[in-house]
């Protein structure tokens, strides 16, 4: 079973969305992260397997909490949601969004 079918469903939601910002341009530690890609809810809740109104459910949640915003049509995300993830420097270092 691959790893990422044993991650909750919101820790899923946060990889995909940490993996499209930083596959995009560097990672902002302290500060809002634009989503690089038009992507629905319904899109959304099929790449984590969950449905469209977990994923509604889960950003409005995530708006009220601070963490994440809408500008027009670009979803903005808060460097704090994915604070617990690790980064890679362009150096092969690893080191946790909370150290520095």
């Amino acid at each position: 079973m691959p790893v990422y079918n044993l991650l909750q469903s919101v820790q899923r939601l946060r990889l995909l969305f940490y993996s499209l910002i930083t596959s995009a341009y560097e990672f902002r530690p302290n500060d809002w992260n634009p989503l690089p890609v038009k992507i629905n809810n319904t899109e959304l809740a099929t790449v984590v397997s969950v449905n469209r109104s977990w994923v509604s459910r889960t950003l409005s949640r995530w708006g009220e909490m601070g963490v994440a915003k809408k500008d027009g049509r670009i979803l903005l995300l808060h460097a704090s949601l994915f604070s617990d993830f690790p980064r890679i420097l362009p150096a092969g270092q690893i080191f946790h969004l909370n150290s520095i």
